[in-house]
């Protein structure tokens, strides 16, 4: 098993779909992540969603 704690990935379409899940996990397990994404309002709420994962 991989540790991800600590590093940093960046996951572009991150707004929706496989993006926001792979974001969403990426979190979970303790990695920054930075978040690209056309839709600037549904990044807003991603990145909130992220930011309780700290």
């Amino acid at each position: 098993m991989l540790n991800y704690k600590g590093k940093v990935t960046l996951v572009t379409g991150a707004s929706s779909g496989i993006g926001k899940a792979y974001a969403e996990e990426l979190a979970s397990k303790g990695c920054h992540v930075i978040l690209r994404s056309r839709s600037k309002e549904k990044l807003d709420i991603l990145t909130h969603l992220v930011k309780c994962f700290r």
